[in-house]
């Protein structure tokens, strides 16, 4: 007999749940609690139970089985990174999404997902707004526009014989640069420049062509269409009308910009052979990209969103027809590019940007 039994005591079997997913993350680590990635990743609750012999009252282990080691297939997901996207729209009132990306891999590195559609944070169309005008500036400056060109940003301008567009709340900024036109998100020099200049074809092609807006195999999913006349055309360059992007898309745009090539997202460490080859962009035009981006955080409409220094971006506020707008904020800070996007949450510089800096703080 079990000296155990003496004088009243007992042995117990007990069962202890050890957290044993399908897919870890990068390091080899169980995803964090509550990630908001697990309609991207399969088995993120798989556990194991394992078996014991406990001594009562003492509590003493008498015998336990070994616990299995981890042994999950490992994503392309960091658990810092996902952490941080995770607990970065805590307290976010509507449906909202993060994408972080490697720049230089291009790697998913963190999906945070509340948008309740599926994969919508990969594969969702939305309008984006003005983080559209990151492309809208490369096509401008392809078209023969640098940063320090001087342009008019009146408060109202309208096409000729067209459709007329105004600056979000009134602002007539004058006479001003590129790239300020850029950080203050100037819907008016953006439509009349491209009135000007990008007649033809020439935004669809550089959205097509050299930042995946098109239909190909991959992750994301991006669209716009010819812009047939001037009103479609100018609507188009500050990301409403056809032009449709996922969160993931705009990641994909914003690392274009930060490494000057743009590559399609995987979350593999062996893309597959039929992805989209790489694109690079022009040195210049790269360069005057992040540069516009950079005065967007420390002198535009994310000015005010406490980002940490380094980081650069582009604020969008998408009009929508069923509901409040959705606000964005796109951009990168170090290795790491991002999307933030949430549905029907109002301005991009006073929602999203806030959003991008709890994130960015946390990494």
């Amino acid at each position: 007999m079990h000296p155990s039994f003496r004088d009243g005591g007992s042995v117990q079997r007990t069962e202890t749940a050890f957290r044993r997913p399908a897919t870890l993350t990068r390091e080899g680590e169980p995803f964090p609690r509550h990630s908001r990635a697990d309609r991207y990743v399969s088995g993120l609750e798989g556990t194991v139970t394992v078996p014991a012999l406990v001594e009562r009252p003492s509590g003493r282990e008498l015998l336990a089985a070994p616990v299995p080691p981890l042994d999950g297939r490992r994503s392309t997901i960091s658990r810092p990174v996902q952490a941080a996207a995770a607990r970065a729209l805590d307290g976010v009132g509507g449906p909202a999404a993060i994408v972080a990306l490697d720049v230089r891999s291009r790697q998913v590195l963190a999906v945070a997902d509340t948008l309740d559609e599926g994969q919508a944070a990969f594969t969702g169309l939305y309008p984006p707004g003005s983080t559209f005008k990151i492309v809208t500036a490369a096509a401008l400056l392809r078209a023969g526009l640098t940063p320090d060109t001087p342009l008019p940003c009146p408060a109202a301008y309208t096409v000729p014989n067209g459709k007329s567009f105004s600056n979000d709340g009134g602002a007539d900024h004058g006479t001003v640069t590129l790239t300020a036109a850029f950080a203050f998100s100037c819907n008016t020099t953006f439509a009349q420049q491209t009135y000007e200049r990008l007649g033809g074809g020439r935004l669809a092609a550089e959205a097509a062509d050299r930042f995946g807006f098109r239909v190909k195999p991959g992750l994301s999913t991006c669209r716009i269409g010819r812009g047939e006349t001037r009103d479609e055309l100018t609507t188009d360059a500050i990301g409403q009308n056809s032009v449709l992007a996922s969160p993931l898309c705009m990641a994909e745009v914003a690392a274009a910009a930060a490494s000057g090539v743009w590559r399609p997202a995987v979350m593999t460490d062996r893309p597959a052979p039929d992805l989209p080859a790489a694109v690079p962009l022009d040195d210049g035009v790269a360069a005057a990209l992040r540069t516009m981006m950079a005065a967007v955080v420390t002198e535009g409409t994310a000015a005010r969103a406490g980002l940490p220094p380094g980081t650069a971006g582009k604020t969008g506020t998408a009009e929508v027809g069923d509901g409040a707008s959705h606000a964005w904020f796109v951009g990168y800070r170090d290795s790491v590019a991002f999307a933030v996007f949430v549905r029907h949450g109002g301005g991009g510089g006073a929602v999203a940007a806030p959003i991008a800096a709890r994130f960015l703080r946390a990494l």
